[in-house]
């Protein structure tokens, strides 16, 4: 319930301008229910496998840098990319949780526009 809180939160109009409110409902209607596939594949299996950076690091080829929090329940995926990587990525980890840097609690917050 959580993800499907987020996902069907408005764009900020600071962001995306005037057009944010047709950006929002296109989102509403198209809105996916992900909990029934997630319950489908509750052990880490190959569906999982598609959106981490830790599963495979010679398949990332790419200069990365991952932001994350101590707070964060990912907080060691940077760690684990740094080595993974072999010097290809670059990692920043401050004192907030699973959020955009510029909403950081607790502070100092952290611009990455």
């Amino acid at each position: 319930t959580v993800m499907l809180g987020l996902m069907s939160r408005p764009p900020d109009p600071a962001i995306v301008g005037d057009r944010w409110r047709s950006m929002w409902l296109n989102r509403l209607e198209n809105e996916p229910y992900l909990l029934e596939e997630w319950l489908q594949h509750k052990r880490r299996d190959d569906f999982w496998k598609h959106g981490s950076i830790c599963e495979n690091f010679d398949d990332f080829t790419v200069p990365a840098l991952v932001i994350s929090g101590w707070a964060d329940g990912y907080r060691s995926t940077p760690l684990k990319a740094l080595v993974g990587t072999k010097g290809r990525t670059k990692a920043i980890i401050g004192p907030w949780g699973h959020l955009y840097p510029h909403y950081a609690l607790p502070k100092p917050r952290m611009d990455y526009h």
